[in-house]
């Protein structure tokens, strides 16, 4: 009953889990239409739900035929790009030493990986640089705040700063680095973590993201937290090989995506 006539804003709508898009459409489509709801679904890498209209429509009668609140959203992507993307090429691998390498050049990085593991493996061969910090939910939320209050202490003085960090730090976190370096995953990810790099279009030239694929095992396991993870990091890859290069600033990409 307290949904009844209300708003119900999803942030980061991306993060809903694919195994459960439908049922949690059809029950929003049912809260929209039965108990008059408004459902906002909120994010800069909006999924395409209305492709699963017809399997929503088996389970509320409406089905998902969302309204976009902004027509204009891709000149305003346009507007407001602030990064430059490079792409790794085919088969191009990076060993974790060889990045450790390029961050000791780079006075601020923020690096994002795809398993505690890699973390880990970078810090360890970060180790003995000058202002290394790092980000996981093996710390606890507050620890997290502590990191995360010290990074921008540096990153305001202009202090070194190299942050290593797993998926948490992609989503409501407010940080603005010049370097941004994302092993390679799902086209939405790349595109939240580089939502961090010159996030406040204070750069004279436009940020740097750099997408590596680590010198990992091939066995998707040793890469990825979860194979619907590993399968949406094989679809990034395949676009990659068909179109060369992605703008992360196209809406009809993500909607290919």
């Amino acid at each position: 009953h307290n949904l009844m006539e209300s708003v119900i804003l999803f942030d980061e709508a991306q993060s809903l889990p694919s195994n459960l898009a439908v049922p949690t459409l059809a029950a929003l489509s049912h809260l929209s239409v039965a108990y008059r709801a408004s459902v906002v679904f909120a994010t800069a890498t909006q999924p395409a739900f209305d492709t699963l209209h017809e399997q929503v429509k088996k389970h509320a009668i409406q089905g998902w035929q969302p309204l976009e609140a902004v027509p204009e959203h891709p000149a305003l992507f346009v507007a407001l790009e602030r990064v430059t993307v490079r792409w790794p090429e085919a088969g191009e691998k990076r060993a974790w030493a060889q990045l450790a390498a390029q961050l000791r050049d780079t006075e601020q990085a923020l690096v994002v990986v795809n398993l505690k593991r890699h973390a880990l493996a970078l810090l360890n061969e970060l180790s003995g640089t000058e202002g290394v910090f790092h980000l996981s939910t093996n710390l606890c939320a507050e620890h997290r705040r502590v990191v995360l209050n010290r990074v921008r202490k540096q990153l305001k003085y202009g202090r070194p700063c190299r942050l290593i960090s797993t998926q948490c730090v992609e989503a409501g976190v407010d940080l603005d680095f010049p370097f941004v370096y994302r092993a390679l995953a799902p086209l939405e990810a790349i595109a939240q973590a580089a939502g961090r790099c010159n996030r406040e279009g204070r750069l004279k030239e436009k940020g740097n993201v750099i997408v590596f694929e680590p010198n990992e095992e091939s066995n998707w396991r040793r890469r990825y937290p979860t194979h619907s993870y590993y399968q949406a990091a094989e679809v990034t890859r395949t676009l990659l090989i068909q179109h060369g290069e992605l703008d992360i600033n196209d809406p009809a990409l993500f909607r290919e995506y």
